[in-house]
Order: C-alpha cells, then structure tokens, then sequence
C-alpha cells in the first residue's frame, strides 16, 4: 500500500502539548500525485483560449508564461488569473537565456495582471548559472525535460532537488508526449511515487497559435487526458505550478501543534517559518487528527472562519492555512458553550459574556450556537430552545 501521509512527530516545544498522531496529507485532500499544466508563449491567443476553456469545464487550472514584449493581451491575463489559473514568467524578449531580464519580467507582469508573478519558465529551457536574480524574484524555475540534464522527468513528493531547475515533460511534436495514453503513463507513474509531474505545452494543432507555433500538441490527446484526470481526482490533483510549489514547500515546513484540549473542545497551531519576502506562503494545507474519544461529530474553525471538516475512520479532516490563526475542534454538543456537559441558563451567562467582549477563541466559537459567524440575542434563544426540547443537542438539564 503506497504512503498517504507524512507522520509529524512532534517534541514539547515552547510550551506546547506533544502530539505524534497528527498529519499533514503528502498533496491537498489526500491526492496521491500532484499533475501541473504550463503553457509557453501565451499572449491570449485562440489555442490557449480553448486550453482554458477545456480546463475551466473540470474546474482545473494551469499556469501560463508569458513573454512580456511579444504583445500579450492583458486583458485575457488578467482573465484568466482572476479565474485561478497563473500568469508566470517567460522573459522580456525570449533572448537566448534570461540575460538579467528576471526582475524586469516580473514587474511588468506584476503591474498588467494585478497579481504576484512567483514562477518563470526559461527561455530555450537554459536555466542561468546563476540563480541569485531568479531566488530574489521567484520561488521556483522551470526547465525543459530533466532528462536532458540527468535530472528526473517526474519528481518525488518533496519535489525537485533544485527549486529553480524543476524539470517538465515537453509535450507535442517536439516532446515525448503526444498521445492520451502518454499523458496517463506519466500521471501514473508520479501516482506510484506520490510524485509531481510538470506537462510543458505551447500551443495545439488545428488552431491559431500566434507565436506558440513550435511542437503543436494534439487536441483529442489533451482532452482525452482531462477526462482520465476529472475520472481520477482522488489520486491526482491538479494544479498551477505555483500552487504545487507553494504546498510542497508549506508542507516540508510546516508544524502542527496541540496547544489546549479538554473534553468536549481542542485548539490546534498549524506554523511555519518561510521567508515571506516574495510569498505568503498562505496555502491551505490538508490536515488528519484523530476525532477525540466520545465524540461523534466536529465542527472547525480557523480564527473566525468555519471549516468545513469531514468524519471518517475515527478522524476528522479539514483544510488549514499555515500561520492562519488557532484552529479549534469543538465537540459538536450544541448550546452547551461553557462545555460542562449540559445546556442550561449558564450557557446562556456564557453567550453574554462574549457579547460584551469577553472569553477565549475557544470560547467565542462555541458560543456561537447557531453558527453564522456573530455571537448575539439569536445565540441565547437557540439555547433556550435547546434547553426546551425544539433543537436538537446531546445533553440537556432538567
């Protein structure tokens, strides 16, 4: 049985509770690959329209380099980049490598499409010799085929070994790639190691291709690997190139924490220190903790956000964001706020306390009772109501 998760062993460090049952999910919602899209040379042209287009309708998203001078539209940039797909880097001019053109590229894509641009695809795939420019600028790099350079076409789990070398598969008459099944038997093959696989495309035959005339890929091919991948989504998740960057590097970084618990609440800390001069780091990161002895149902927030969480095999999991704020489980008891193991007119002295500004985050959370993210009058008549028998709770005082 292949390795889902990555166990984080956990130490008492400042103060915190030592865990050791706890983990963070290899790839996001316990995908077992990682499969990204890139497309060279885009300026809005007919091919990566449709490409969009294709990927829209399984609700994927693929990132696409830009070369700054050779007029892209902006507008289908910004597009596209609202929609959740990325804009990345691939030069100002195309020279023949990047010739110092990485910081400038970057803010003129920064400045037309209103968003961080984080990754650059390499110009004739010649990663520079000297990366400083590209780790001042970027958080990742991408190359043509590993293999070219005795590098692995398809990465482990911890991706690449060098974040500004990360090898692609080139697609089309100028690659390997050209049929659906040589898209599957890559993607299957990043399955077997928890791997990440990076697709490098230009434009597609049958359609304009305003500068991405090189290697046209196959329409029916690409397709055809959309609909095997929308078949397949619980073992392979597909991303930009900046978000698989983002949660592997996240994830490698990342502690999760158990800072208070008592019976019928737990508070967790998901942290990390990353250097966010170029980043956020803000990712949501996929999250397993073993649902507390007695409970039978959770609910989950981060800071003031609901979470949605789902109960499975004596776990619950949920989505977190690193350094978000405390993530809280409570037991799911409702109305019982003070989590003394009834509901009665104490909960109702705890709900407005809150109102007037006082208690926990623990507290506030459960204090919200009939959870539309405010604590008010509405809060104490749902538990009056549940003291009266008209909602449903695990306990009640006579």
């Amino acid at each position: 049985m292949k390795k889902r998760i990555i166990s984080i062993i956990i130490c008492v460090l400042s103060g915190f509770t030592a865990m050791t049952a706890q983990t963070i999910a290899i790839w996001p919602n316990w995908c077992e690959a990682a499969v990204t899209f890139t497309f060279e040379d885009a300026t809005g042209q007919e091919s990566h329209q449709w490409a969009v287009e294709r990927l829209d309708n399984y609700g994927f998203k693929a990132t696409f380099f830009v070369v700054t001078n050779w007029n892209p539209s902006w507008d289908w940039c910004r597009s596209v980049a609202q929609n959740g797909h990325e804009i990345g880097s691939h030069s100002d001019s195309h020279p023949h490598n990047c010739d110092g053109e990485e910081a400038s590229s970057k803010i003129h894509i920064e400045e037309k499409v209103g968003q961080p641009c984080l990754t650059m695809a390499y110009p004739n795939c010649n990663a520079p010799e000297e990366e400083t420019a590209m780790s001042e600028n970027y958080i990742g790099g991408r190359i043509c085929n590993g293999s070219w350079m005795g590098i692995l076409d398809i990465m482990g789990k911890d991706g690449p070994s060098n974040w500004y070398k990360i090898p692609c598969n080139l697609c089309g008459s100028g690659g390997y790639i050209n049929t659906t099944n040589d898209y599957v038997s890559k993607c299957r093959e990043a399955i077997d190691k928890n791997g990440w696989v990076v697709f490098g495309l230009f434009g597609f035959s049958g359609l304009k291709n305003g500068v991405a005339t090189y290697a046209p890929a196959d329409q029916n091919a690409f397709m055809g690997t959309l609909s095997w991948l929308n078949q397949n989504r619980r073992d392979c998740w597909v991303a930009t190139f900046r978000d698989a960057i983002m949660y592997v590097k996240e994830r490698k970084a990342s502690y999760l924490m158990k800072k208070a618990s008592d019976n019928y609440s737990q508070t967790w800390k998901l942290t990390h220190n990353l250097d966010k001069t170029l980043c956020n780091w803000d990712y949501p990161l996929s999250i397993e903790i073993p649902l507390p002895v007695g409970w039978t149902s959770v609910k989950v927030k981060q800071g003031d956000k609901k979470i949605d969480a789902e109960v499975k095999d004596g776990n619950v999991y949920f989505n977190a964001v690193p350094n978000g704020g405390d993530i809280v489980l409570m037991s799911g008891v409702k109305g019982d706020v003070n989590a003394d193991g009834v509901v009665d007119v104490a909960d109702i002295a705890v709900v407005i306390d809150v109102m007037a500004g006082k208690g926990d985050s623990t507290t506030k959370t459960a204090a919200d009772v009939n959870d539309d993210n405010s604590v008010d009058v509405a809060d104490i008549a749902a538990v009056i109501d549940i003291m009266a028998g008209k909602s449903r709770s695990v306990v009640m005082k006579e």
